[in-house]
């Protein structure tokens, strides 16, 4: 692990270049979508989640 970190490190994200794209982003669902409820299955999860696409 040692050798490895000697060789490599974390990349400087210019953040000045990629803010207005970040700015610009809205997540898929919102937070907190699951707290209500629990989905019981893949089909239950599609049903509960069709209407809640933040990317229509």
């Amino acid at each position: 692990m040692a050798a490895f970190r000697a060789r490599h490190q974390i990349p400087d994200v210019h953040m000045g270049l990629y803010k207005p794209v970040f700015d610009q982003y809205s997540p898929r669902y919102a937070p907190g979508l699951f707290t209500d409820y629990q989905l019981t299955s893949l089909s239950d999860a599609k049903t509960y989640l069709d209407g809640k696409n933040g990317w229509k």
